[in-house]
């Protein structure tokens, strides 16, 4: 069958009108009967269409509020197709004498699903279906029109009425329910000569016939004509006045009656516009609420209503109420596209059919073969022979991926009006790329770049420049060209990677194709391409530019990047993204060592590392002579890189020019198009950067590796691996008695280590050291003995440190203070820290796990002394006569016999020192005997000779130190026995009888208190401590008999109160009772109270009772003032309103102040005659206020006021002047005399 063309196998003319494109508001019959023939319906339209009608037909019969339907499918599904033929089933229009009903019956094969499209097609409907895009003249983001608005547009061009205009569609609203529509329209023709069509567009230029038309024809009087012409206000339309609109137009139908509204992409003109959506879910509600079911709205949008809702902008609003009513929600998937085009474009003739079902057969694998991607995206090629059938001349993953490459370019933006809204039908691009191969013979297969020409005249004139200007400027050829094509359909698809591989498969345009020559064709074509930076690879792929992509590549292109950064970047990619650690440690010795970065001569690194390594590039001077550079320093180990290409380091060149290019450029305020391109770039670098890390693990896992010049052999592949593994071979060869350790430590096994310490003062010999390190301990000894011998004095840790770190050691820190650590415990050395010996076995854990060089310089070694053990037996025996009470300071010992003397004596002067600040702080006695003692032993610790000199020199003052001694004993016993608090005792009865010496001073007279300070005097105070405690117990007793008298006076004192106010009060017994209250709190509780704590309170008891009196007597007198105002405020209140009584009033408060001033001065015992008196006085002031007349109202009329005026020159300025005096005069005086007629008061204002 080669000899036959494409289009001699399908069944139907592949040119044909088609209408791929449908377009909501298309009513044309031609363009409606070809739709009605050609539409698919496919499974899943079968099933949608069940659910809508059941729905629907259920609404007739049983109202509901659930009027909404939502119709979502992606770019290429179909929706707009699907609603308008919803549409016409419910128009159910003829043409050409055939119903829409009678179409569908052809296509369904579904009783019950035909007899609810019968049922809803017999129910008279106004359909108005329309694209809201279309109708709305508002095109920006936050100026479009309303839901309702756009709904009332399309609703009054239904009826026939203007669409733009609401007013002038109002007025023709009503004409059309009163009948006059029609012959308005006729009158108007007559009297202008224009059609009202027309003429309403630019009604301005036609107000007089209008206004004579209207007039004659009695719809509006000239008047209201011309008033409704020159209206400013824009009447508001919203859910419930559209709905209003539909309920009159309603009114005036059969019931059963309905109205459809189907909107196309109104999911597209909402976009995130939240006031939108809150227009649309308003509207359905108010429509659904009033309505039952009467009036429908169905639309469509390329997401489902989910998404839609889960935008950002709209989260913000609570839209929960839409959810509810677009209960009917219809989603039409794109994986029908291939049915529909095959069914609609495709279908072959039976028996062409069958053959190329064999051909199929026969060249499965070649066709397999030639056709091969390495996507992440699915691009099925056959199922079967019968999809290949099917599908041929096209291939199958062109159907899902042409769809992609719709959607991208409308959301990208490259097309204009026509292909965003919807203008470019799949379809439509199937068709002509069928028809531009139906005169080729079978065999042929349809590449993807022959789509191209499909969309090319919908693009915008700056993405079609690029291919212009490579085809006249850069003279790309046609091929170069279709190649061009293609990486354009492919750009910003996801999931498909623009390699050679697969852009040869997609170039693929025979079965018979010759895929090496196309690929060598196409490669040839990519690199005249990317020369014309027309096209740009990155790793393997290659990718479309756009103009501006081009100028910024180019721009890219001239950033100079300084080469040392290049190497700066493979050092970085090599050390901190492969091998990220900055030291290995050695597993059979725990030890861990630094190391040095050097790349081709450039170091990287700080040296002084203990080990170093030389990244060796194809740029490398040396690059050949290893075996010679391997002996110099820092170059003992080397890896070289194979001498490849260098499309690594391209690779890094231009990914440091399109960061530098980035960071420079986002720092201008750039349109959003570069903003765009830029955050490609960034994209392309992130992938650039991990494909060249993934190249540098690849060619040093192939690296050679030297040490010391000489080839090593480290096999594994893996980057990481493989520096560390040399690095570890360079250090066994560079550290040979790193295994003298046998067991490393580390901070926890040096802790374990100094738990205990080896006891040697039984015979004070050393014991011979057991130790897996044993060896590493010794070789450390010996360092320390040679540098002794030397006269190398003071030996640090840090000296000790330098030596075992380097070669040939190579020992951690904290393994050399393990070692030194062990010969400590051993006895071997002592360590002092800042001068001072090292004895406690805490102390040596804390200095030895500290790795700061400042504390390493601090911590110094020697080797050990021996002491005589009898010397160290009389040191014991002097410190034990020497003892305070209660010390618990311990004993000189043969291992730090020096240490241990001077820690005890530095105890005995802490305690000593404690003893006398007490003393100082308290004026305790002994403070110059303490200050003796702790001189002396200070000028024993100052001592800096070695142990045994200051053992001799401790017991060479043992004469003086038992003198002072004796001394410093009795203090001692004073601040360890009872002593101290005796006395103690005293100072606090001495202090308390000064504090008080106004109630008990006479105290100071008895012969105890005599006593007591002639004891506080005495030198030899401490024996005669003990007579304290009677002289206090005899100064208490007669403190006791004073508080006893004084208790006797207070109640004396009550008693004198109580003969005073009962003669005072006798009238009064209430508020007497209530002071005997008084009295008898503060003899019970003030001075009968038992309570001992506080002794001296009842010498400042006398002042309370006084405050007790006090407090009463002024108490009453406030309470009797009150009573006074209180009958003041009863006479003020009565003459309120009355007249003529200024007198009175001031003769009232006068006498009433002077009953307060009298009870405030005088003794409480007049005060109830003088509330008495007060009383009487009110009664005759009430009887005289009850004799005047009621008071007059009172009026305040302005005052008349006279303008000053100057340069008056004439009489005629006179008169006026004067005039206008003369009328104020005459209004004051009428105001004056109405007022005096009203009984009124005038004050003159």
């Amino acid at each position: 069958m080669s000899d036959l063309t494409i289009k001699s196998i399908l069944q139907k003319d592949i040119e044909r009108k088609i209408n791929g494109v449908v377009k909501a508001d298309s009513n044309e019959k031609e363009t409606i009967i070809t739709e009605l023939n050609e539409y698919v319906v496919t499974e899943e339209i079968r099933k949608r269409l069940i659910k809508f009608f059941d729905k629907y037909v259920d609404s007739i019969n049983s109202p509901t509020e659930d009027m909404g339907v939502w119709i979502s499918g992606f770019f290429g599904s179909g929706k707009s197709h699907f609603l308008k033929m919803i549409g016409h089933i419910l128009e159910n229009n003829a043409y050409d004498g055939k119903t829409v009903v009678d179409f569908f019956k052809e296509k369904i094969d579904d009783a019950i699903l035909m007899g609810n499209i019968e049922k809803a097609a017999e129910i008279p409907t106004d359909v108005i279906l329309f694209n809201i895009d279309n109708v709305s003249d508002q095109d920006t983001h936050q100026n479009k029109d309303s839901i309702a608005l756009a709904f009332l547009k399309k609703f009054n061009e239904y009826l026939g009425f203007t669409r733009d205009d609401i007013e002038i569609a109002e007025f023709e609203r009503r004409l059309w329910e009163d009948g006059k529509l029609e012959e308005f329209k006729k009158a108007f023709e007559e009297e202008s000569g224009k059609t009202w069509k027309d003429a309403n567009r630019n009604l301005d230029f036609h107000s007089d016939d209008f206004i004579d038309v209207v007039e004659k024809l009695k719809i509006m009087t000239r008047e209201s004509a011309e008033r409704w012409l020159e209206r400013d206000i824009v009447r508001s339309i919203n859910a419930e006045s559209f709905r209003d609109i539909i309920e009159n137009y309603l009114k005036m139908k059969d019931p059963k009656h309905r109205v459809v509204f189907l909107v196309d992409e109104i999911g597209q003109y909402i976009g995130d516009n939240s006031k939108l959506m809150l227009n649309l879910q308003t509207l359905v509600e108010t429509l659904g609420v009033k309505f039952k079911g009467r009036v429908w709205v169905g639309v469509t949008s390329q997401q489902d209503l989910g998404s839609i809702l889960n935008n950002s902008e709209h989260r913000k609003n609570d839209f929960s109420k839409i959810q509810d009513r677009f209960k009917t929600i219809l989603s039409l998937s794109s994986g029908n596209i291939d049915e529909v085009i095959k069914k609609r474009l495709l279908i072959k003739k039976k028996i062409e059919g069958e053959d190329l079902e064999k051909l199929f057969d026969k060249n499965r694998v070649e066709i397999e073969n030639l056709i091969n991607f390495e996507t992440q995206m699915t691009l099925p090629l056959y199922d079967s022979a019968k999809d290949f059938s099917e599908t041929y001349p096209f291939v199958a993953y062109q159907f899902n991926l042409l769809q992609k490459v719709f959607e991208k370019v409308r959301n990208m933006g490259h097309s204009g009006q026509h292909m965003s809204r919807g203008e470019r039908s799949l379809l439509s691009s199937f068709q002509e790329a069928g028809i531009k191969v139906k005169d080729k013979n079978i065999r042929i297969l349809v590449p993807f770049n022959y789509f191209y020409e499909s969309i090319e005249q919908f693009l915008e004139d700056n993405v079609r420049r690029p291919f212009i200007h490579a085809r006249n400027e850069k003279k790309v050829d046609d091929f170069g060209l279709e190649v061009l094509k293609l990486l354009f359909l492919l750009k910003g698809i996801n999931g498909i990677n623009p390699t050679l591989n697969n852009l040869t498969s997609f170039m693929i345009d025979s079965i018979d194709c010759d895929r090496i020559e196309l690929e060598k064709k196409i490669k040839k074509a990519l690199e005249k391409l990317e020369r014309e930076v027309l096209i740009q690879k990155d790793g393997d792929n290659y990718y479309f530019l756009t103009n501006e992509e081009q100028d910024i590549n180019r721009e890219i292109e001239r950033e100079d990047i300084d080469l040392k950064k290049i190497d700066e970047k493979i050092d970085s990619y090599i050390f901190k993204e492969i091998f990220t650690k900055n030291s290995i440690i050695m597993e059979d010795t725990g030890n861990k060592y630094g190391f040095s970065r050097t790349l081709d001569e450039t170091p990287f690194s700080k040296a002084g590392e203990e080990l170093a390594i030389t990244i060796f590039t194809e740029r490398a001077e040396d690059y050949d002579n290893v075996s010679m550079v391997g002996t110099r320093p820092e170059s003992d180990l080397i890896i070289r890189l194979p001498n490849d290409d260098e499309t690594y380091r391209n690779e890094i060149k231009l990914f440091l020019k399109v960061e530098s290019y980035i960071r420079n450029k986002q720092k201008d305020n750039e349109r959003e198009s570069i903003i765009r391109i830029l955050e490609i770039k960034q994209r392309e670098n992130s992938i650039r950067n991990r494909r060249i890390k993934n190249e540098l693990e690849r060619i040093i896992g192939e690296a050679e590796v030297f040490i010391y010049g000489q080839k090593q052999d480290i096999k594994t592949k893996d980057a990481a691996k493989k520096i560390e593994e040399s690095l570890k071979a360079l250090a066994n060869f560079k550290f040979v008695n790193a295994k003298l350790v046998k067991k490393p430590y580390d901070e926890a096994a040096i802790r374990n280590s100094l738990s205990y310490v080896i006891d040697s003062d039984k015979n004070g010999t050393l014991f011979d050291i057991k130790d897996p390190n044993s060896e590493a301990i010794s070789e450390v000894l010996k360092r320390i003995k040679s540098l002794e011998d030397r006269g190398s004095t003071p030996i640090t840790l840090k000296n000790l440190s330098e030596y075992f770190l380097k070669t040939p050691y190579g020992w951690s820190q904290l393994t050399i203070n393990g070692l030194v650590g062990e010969l400590w415990k051993y006895r071997y050395i002592n360590l002092e820290e800042s001068k001072v010996l090292v004895t406690n076995i805490d102390d040596a854990t804390d200095l030895l796990i500290k790795l700061q060089t400042k504390n390493l310089e601090k911590i110094v070694i020697s080797l050990r002394e021996e002491i005589d053990p009898e010397l160290v037996k009389k040191v014991n025996n002097l410190l034990k006569n020497i003892k305070i009470p209660n010390e618990n300071t311990g004993e000189v010992t043969l291992n730090s016999p020096k240490e241990d003397l001077l820690d005890i004596l530095r105890k005995k002067i802490n305690i000593a020192k404690s003893y006398k600040s007490q003393a100082e702080h308290n004026n305790y006695p002994g403070q110059k005997e303490l200050s003796d003692w702790i001189e002396l032993l200070e000028e024993i610790i100052l001592s800096r000779d070695n142990a045994e000199k200051t053992l001799k020199y401790f017991l060479e003052m043992k004469d003086e130190l038992s003198k002072e001694y004796d001394k410093v004993d009795r203090v001692f016993d004073f601040f360890t026995s009872p002593k101290k608090g005796r006395y103690d005792e005293v100072i606090q009865k001495i202090n308390k009888i000064e504090d008080f010496k106004d109630c008990i001073g006479s105290l100071k007279e008895t012969p105890a208190y005599k006593t007591i300070e002639e004891i506080m005097a005495d030198k030899n105070i401490y024996e005669r401590i003990k007579d304290f405690e009677n002289l206090i117990t005899e100064l208490n007793k007669e403190q006791d008999r004073l508080v006893e008298l004084e208790k006797t006076s207070l109640k004396a004192k009550v008693e004198k109160y109580r003969e005073e106010f009962s003669e005072k009060l006798k009238d009064n017994l209430e508020i007497l009772k209530n002071l005997e209250e008084k009295f008898n709190d503060f003899l019970e509780n003030e001075v009968n109270n038992r309570d001992s704590s506080n002794d001296m309170a009842i010498f400042m008891k006398s002042k309370k009772l006084e405050n007790i009196v006090s407090k009463f007597e002024e108490e009453y007198k406030e309470s009797a003032i009150k009573e006074i105002e209180k009958l003041e405020r009863y006479l003020n209140e009565i003459t309120e309103d009355k007249s003529d009584i200024e007198k009175l009033v001031k003769s009232i408060k006068s006498t009433y102040s002077n009953y307060k001033n009298e009870i405030a001065k005088s003794d409480i015992k007049n005060i109830s005659a003088t509330i008495t008196r007060a009383i009487n006085d009110k009664e005759g002031f009430h009887a005289e206020i009850n004799g005047k007349a009621k008071k007059k109202e009172r009026l305040v009329l302005r005052k008349i006021s006279m303008n000053s005026k100057t340069n008056i020159e004439t009489e005629d300025q006179v008169n006026d002047y004067i005039s206008r005096i003369e009328k104020d005069i005459e209004k004051l005086k009428n105001e004056m005399l109405e007022a005096i007629i009203s009984n009124k008061i005038i004050d003159i204002g």
